[in-house]
């Protein structure tokens, strides 16, 4: 070869060899990327799954504050059935009282 053919051979092998190093380069960031994308989809998933679960969590939520509020009505309930019968109760003692008082008044 001649001397500048020469050259010029070296230049484009030195050129190939660069090029060869940034084909390489793309190459792991293509594969980087590829590694980024798959774990944000299995981020998106997960983030899913928790939404999903957080749904439900928050129907349970909702069934345990209704029957919260439907035991806090029965006890109400409960609370003045007890009130009305404690009543009841001194009514009956106190009219006891007075027949045994009538009763013994009399005799």
């Amino acid at each position: 070869f001649c001397a500048a053919c020469r050259a010029t051979t070296e230049a484009h092998d030195s050129q190939i060899v660069v090029l060869s190093q940034r084909l390489d380069a793309a190459c792991a960031t293509i594969e980087a990327l590829q590694a980024a994308q798959k774990s944000s989809q299995q981020a998106l998933k997960d983030v899913a799954l928790i939404s999903d679960r957080f749904e439900q969590l928050l129907s349970r939520l909702d069934s345990t504050n209704d029957e919260v509020e439907t035991l806090r009505r029965q006890c109400v309930g409960l609370q003045q059935e007890v009130e009305l019968g404690n009543k009841f109760q001194q009514i009956s003692r106190e009219s006891m009282r007075e027949m045994i008082h009538g009763v013994r008044a009399e005799t």
